[in-house]
């Protein structure tokens, strides 16, 4: 007989994720050991008359998968694991256990509910968007939620809830005023350009506190333009005096060496890469922390600090512009009620437009082969072997073709794999 939870391990740890009523009704409960994990309400079904079998049967087989697929990718490619789902009228119940193997942990566990819910609801976003009013969104290789609900501030404890169970990140639609939140940002107006571009402002007046000059003029002085010092040192100067002070202490001199061969390669007027700049983070960090004195390294690290705080902004700022431009298309499609509620029946047309639009895994070219009256696609041995793993294809899978019209008219053709 199968363990329930209420006979789990008196040994394992339990976490509670707590419903907040508007994506989740139900606590996600979850209790684990190093080699067992179970997980109940993890997919839940409120918003079904009854539990499709279709949907069942597309769960079961991508829950094992996405074990598979988790435990490769962190690392235990070599541990087995067995995936039972028992599904209930309303709930389920998600057991793995890994054959006795030790690899689990809370953060382990943490990260691998995330991993399963959010490429669920990827998989299956007509699921998603009906039972969670969770929207997956794939741009290229940026991938995020959009909860269809306009923003409000009581939404608090939902945006709260949904930190704990989501891999990517998530916005809200924009309420009437063109206030939306974004996870990791806070809120935002969609009608004003992002704030986080004051973010950037400020960051770049930094540096020019540091560099009064142009950026490949780093031997210029760093003096704040307020404070001026006629008899202060040019700042590399002063860096490598203390950066000479400093070989003393390193019993290995190879910090020193990569330091000085990354302010070379700097001071060369030659841009630095985003794990550059952390690299030299990382080291001025590890040389001036606990230290007095090193005022110039210090002020290096302070403006290394800030280039590299650019980088993410900028990268920030990329996404950005993709959430936004989503959400001013969603806000197109939508109908929001007086109460601020969505219409959803439009469900189709959504998963349409945006999420089968995602990033290319694979892509192969093909002649058609006459074959009698009909036609014919050859898949070599390579091709079929990336394809079934991807996909997850039992050997004797059958295929369904339909044809697909887009809102906009435009055609395309899907072809799915069918396991039973």
């Amino acid at each position: 007989m199968k363990k329930e939870v209420e006979e789990f391990d008196s040994t394992s740890d339990t976490m509670i994720i707590r419903p907040d009523l508007v994506v989740f009704k139900s606590p996600v409960e979850i209790s684990f050991t190093e080699s067992y994990l179970n997980v109940r309400n993890l997919w839940t079904f409120f918003s079904f008359k009854r539990l499709s079998k279709r949907i069942a049967r597309r769960i079961r087989r991508f829950a094992r998968i996405l074990v598979r697929k988790f435990l490769d990718d962190v690392g235990y490619r070599d541990v087995k694991a067995s995936v039972n789902i028992r599904f209930d009228a309303k709930t389920s119940n998600f057991t793995v256990n890994f054959g006795g193997e030790a690899i689990l942990d809370k953060k382990l566990v943490v990260d691998f509910t995330k991993y399963a819910f959010s490429l669920t609801c990827f998989r299956i976003p007509e699921y998603s968007i009906k039972e969670y009013k969770l929207m997956p969104v794939s741009e290229g290789d940026y991938k995020f939620f959009v909860i269809l609900t306009p923003y409000r501030r009581n939404l608090s404890k939902t945006l709260d809830v949904l930190k704990d169970i989501l891999k990517y990140p998530y916005v809200t639609l924009p309420n009437e005023e063109g206030t939306y939140f974004l996870s990791g940002f806070g809120e935002d107006n969609i009608n004003e350009p992002p704030r986080i571009i004051d973010r950037l402002v400020s960051l770049m007046h930094l540096r020019e506190i540091f560099f009064a000059k142009k950026l490949s003029d780093l031997y210029s002085q760093i003096t704040s333009p307020s404070k001026l010092n006629n008899h202060s040192e040019p700042i590399m100067a002063r860096a490598i005096k203390e950066i000479v002070g400093l070989m003393d202490y390193f019993e290995d001199p190879k910090p020193i060496y990569r330091l000085l061969q990354f302010m070379h390669k700097i001071f060369g007027v030659e841009r630095p890469t985003k794990d550059d700049l952390l690299a030299i983070i990382n080291l001025l960090d590890d040389m001036t922390k606990k230290r007095e004195g090193l005022d110039a390294l210090k002020k290096l690290y302070k403006y290394f600090r800030s280039l590299y705080d650019e980088f993410l902004l900028i990268e920030r700022i990329e996404e950005l512009g993709i959430i936004r431009a989503a959400l001013r298309r969603l806000s197109k499609m939508v109908c929001v009620s007086s109460k601020g509620k969505i219409d959803i029946r439009g469900i189709p047309a959504f998963i349409h437009e945006f999420v089968l639009a995602g990033s290319i895994l694979a892509k192969y070219q093909k002649e058609l082969i006459n074959l009698g009256g009909g036609k014919a696609i050859y898949i070599s041995p390579h091709e079929w072997r990336c394809i079934s793993r991807e996909l997850g294809i039992a050997e004797k899978a059958k295929l369904e073709i339909k044809i697909v019209k887009r809102p906009d008219g435009r055609k395309y053709l899907v072809i799915s794999f069918l396991n039973d």
